[in-house]
């Protein structure tokens, strides 16, 4: 048999017990997290801290949103999931087409995450053309012989072998093979199928696995003696403590990604020709207008206009001193008047 496991949202509703569904042989859990660049799933953090503790292999993943970027959708999930979490695309119904996905799966990348895994039904891929994959990471698959509520077994006992043939230049590893397993008397849930062992799939993940929370991974409070519990009265883990102590520096290479990010999708732009050559140097020239304009200002006020002061109050006599006051004035509106041409910028 293989290794089963389980995707949850908050459809699921709050308080899984992962626990008992670890008891009933659910190894793996992957756990959605966000979806688009605004929507975060409110029970994934809770989910991924039960998983955890019940000793489960976790990945997160993001439901693709073709209304926004890829850049966006990536920042979305780096103010969601954990760094050392795995996180999938979940790509399906209204998540555009494969450049969108190599782009979101580069996107995050950049970010530092590990993507091992790519939801991408067959039913989907067909309707966006059956592009080629190659490149991409191997797929995460769906595919139900039925909806017939049963347990975990009775449903992959009717999975032909079929089901695991992969498309587009890619292998099927994970079987997502029915939407209503009944497991430990709850339900449904949608159950998923990896033909390898524990270790094989840790691998897959990236190394991330079970976090069972030992002792000597846990942050003591000196002045008790006691593990340091967070806001939800739970054990503080180091791996916890290192997210926050590294959360500024982090948000600063992300800061650094997502700008680096804009610019290569504005050269894509152009590339692909949905961005007028012409049209983008006339919006930098007009930009750079502008800009000079602040630097001009920026220097009539700062040099030009005290230098004056200082000047005419050297030549001229006290008596004349609002004189001077006005000719100062006036120069320093005509300055700013001036019309001012930056050379031409070429994109």
């Amino acid at each position: 048999m293989p290794l089963f496991g389980i995707d949850v949202s908050h459809h699921q509703g709050a308080g899984l017990d992962f626990s008992a569904l670890r008891r009933a042989g659910v190894e793996f859990a992957f756990i959605k997290s966000s979806e688009g660049d605004s929507f975060t799933d409110p029970q994934f953090e809770a989910n991924l801290d039960r998983a955890r503790k019940a000793g489960m292999l976790v990945a997160a993943y993001h439901y693709v949103r073709a209304g926004a970027t890829a850049a966006l959708q990536a920042g979305r999930v780096s103010r969601v999931v954990p760094p050392d979490v795995p996180v999938i695309p979940d790509v399906e119904s209204g998540s555009g087409n494969v450049s969108m996905v190599r782009a979101f799966v580069s996107e995050l990348r950049r970010f530092g995450y590990t993507v091992p895994l790519l939801y991408l039904p067959r039913w989907y891929w067909q309707q966006i053309g059956s592009p080629p994959l190659d490149g991409l990471p191997p797929l995460w698959s769906s595919r139900y012989p039925d909806n017939v509520a049963g347990t975990i077994d009775r449903e992959y006992a009717g999975v032909p072998s079929t089901y695991w043939n992969g498309y587009g230049g890619l292998g099927v590893a994970v079987l997502q093979f029915t939407s209503s397993a009944e497991i430990a008397g709850r339900g449904p849930f949608d159950a998923n199928a990896f033909k390898g062992t524990r270790e094989e799939l840790s691998a897959r993940l990236g190394g991330d696995g079970e976090d069972d929370m030992q002792p000597s991974d846990l942050v003591i409070n000196p002045a008790t003696g006691q593990p340091a519990l967070d806001i939800n009265g739970n054990p503080y883990s180091y791996n916890q403590a290192w997210y926050y102590d590294n959360l500024n520096s982090w948000e600063i290479r992300n800061q650094g990604s997502r700008i680096e990010s804009q610019l290569a999708t504005l050269a894509a732009s152009i590339t692909n020709g949905e961005l007028d050559p012409d049209d983008l140097t006339a919006r930098l020239e007009t930009a750079a207008r502008e800009a000079a304009s602040q630097a001009v200002e920026r220097a009539i006020g700062a040099v030009v206009v005290p230098a004056l002061r200082d000047v005419l109050a050297d030549v001229l006599s006290d008596d004349n001193s609002d004189v001077a006051a006005q000719i100062v004035e006036k120069l320093g509106e005509k300055l700013r008047a001036a019309p001012v041409s930056p050379a031409p910028v070429t994109p």
